[in-house]
This record gives structure tokens, C-alpha cells and sequence, in this order.
């Protein structure tokens, strides 16, 4: 399935591009669901920013604007716990909550403007998407999410 959107190799493949997940993402969701059984009631959201990005993303917002991995965490935290790094620390990758949860979680995100690409968000263009999100059903139901971050 194709849309019209041209990217750099032409149209983009919304199939492919959704299903392009990584052994390194899939591994990961292997971790977290030996840890805590990843399920459609309790999906797992996926984070990877960009710290380069976000600091130019900085840059061109309006001052007072907090564009950092911890703005980014506090939003989606609104509607998920964030899932422990192995030191007991907030990892900033890894979320889990109900499936409305998670839903609400990216919409918030969505509605962030400095979240979006830089055309989508009315910033400079030739910005750099500030990251890469990624949900989970179970360990091997993963998608790659077009929204909030490149698209």
C-alpha cells in the first residue's frame, strides 16, 4: 500500500516502512515481555530520540519551550508509567499502560507541536525528526509508528 507522499526514493510504502522494525527493537520487546507479559490490555510504546535533534528542535521554538527527553517523557507519562532501566531509573525509551492509556498517550504527543516534523508543526523546514517510536501487542505483534515523530 502506497500513498502519494514522495519521499527521498519516491512514493513512500507505508507497509513497509510500518513493518521495518528492528532485532534490536524486537529484542527489547523480548526483554520487557519476559519481565511482564506484553498484551493488547497492556501494549508497550517504544521511544528513541535523537538527542542532535532535539537540540536544534530547541532552537527554533519560542523560548520557554522545553524540548528535551524529559519533556518528552513528562507528556507521555501523563498516561503511562515509564517502564525502569535496570538501575532503577527512568529509562526514557520504555512505556507501558491499558490500551486507552497508550492511545491517549500518542495522541498527546500528536497534539504537541514541537513533537511533529518540522513541516507538520509550521517550524523551519529541514528540521530533524526529533525520533522514532515504535508499539507493541505482544513480543512480536511491533510496528513501527508513523505518528508522532515522521508524520
Amino acid at each position: 500500500m502506497s500513498v502519494g507522499a514522495p519521499s527521498l526514493g519516491g512514493a513512500l510504502d507505508v507497509t513497509d516502512w510500518t513493518c521495518n522494525v528492528s532485532k534490536d527493537v524486537l529484542d527489547v520487546c523480548a526483554e520487557v515481555n519476559n519481565t511482564k507479559p506484553i498484551t493488547e490490555d497492556d501494549p508497550l510504546l517504544i521511544v528513541e530520540l535523537n538527542d542532535e535533534a532535539l537540540n536544534v528542535r530547541q532552537q527554533a521554538v519560542p523560548a520557554g519551550v522545553d524540548v528535551s527527553k524529559a519533556a518528552v517523557a513528562a507528556i507521555i507519562t501523563e498516561h503511562m508509567a515509564e517502564v525502569q532501566d535496570v538501575f532503577g531509573d527512568p529509562s526514557r525509551l520504555l512505556y507501558r499502560g491499558t490500551a486507552q492509556q497508550y492511545q491517549a498517550a500518542l495522541n498527546a504527543l500528536c497534539f504537541t507541536h514541537w513533537t511533529r516534523p518540522a513541516a507538520a508543526a509550521g517550524l523551519p523546514l529541514g528540521l530533524p525528526d526529533i525520533g522514532k517510536a515504535w508499539g507493541a501487542m505482544s513480543s512480536t505483534e511491533v510496528v513501527a509508528l508513523a505518528a508522532p515523530f515522521n508524520a
